[in-house]
């Protein structure tokens, strides 16, 4: 069964700009790895990181998770192999325009707050099943 979340692109503290829909390995140890660094990533390889512009910021990681996503592993005569699929033909990700009902865990991207002090934005997530709400420790995650 899959584990899926959404990451919210925010606006302030009540608006969302975009929504990035993630159909497996939503959890913490995967998806908030992947969310801080795809931020480490941007902050490191472009001048303008656009940190500051929730939609902008939204459509990157899209692109970014294209890239996560784009090879399929298999399990062959006891080994995993893993094959790279043709542009475009990656799934497990979409944008949404609200919440599935199904999904685990809700990220959120405050593009609008104080960065944190590797000068990206904070990131919060949610526990959708028991309400639990948590910083993303960016010190603590090495990726």
């Amino acid at each position: 069964m899959a584990t899926r979340s959404t990451t919210h692109f925010m606006f302030s503290a009540k608006e969302t700009a975009a929504i990035v829909y993630r159909h497996w390995d939503g959890y913490p140890e995967v998806a908030g790895e992947a969310i801080l660094r795809f931020l480490r990533t941007v902050k490191e390889n472009t001048a303008d990181t656009r940190f500051g512009d929730a939609e902008y910021l939204a459509a990157r990681y899209v692109a970014f998770l294209a890239d996560e996503f784009s090879s399929q592993q298999s399990f062959v005569d006891g080994v995993w192999v893993e094959k790279a699929l043709p542009k475009y033909a990656f799934i497990s990700v979409g944008v949404c325009m609200s919440d599935p009902g199904d999904i685990e865990y809700r990220y959120r991207v405050h593009c609008w707050d104080v960065p944190t002090s590797e000068g990206l934005p904070p990131v919060t997530y949610d526990n959708v099943y028991d309400g639990s709400s948590f910083d993303l420790n960016m010190e603590a995650i090495n990726v």
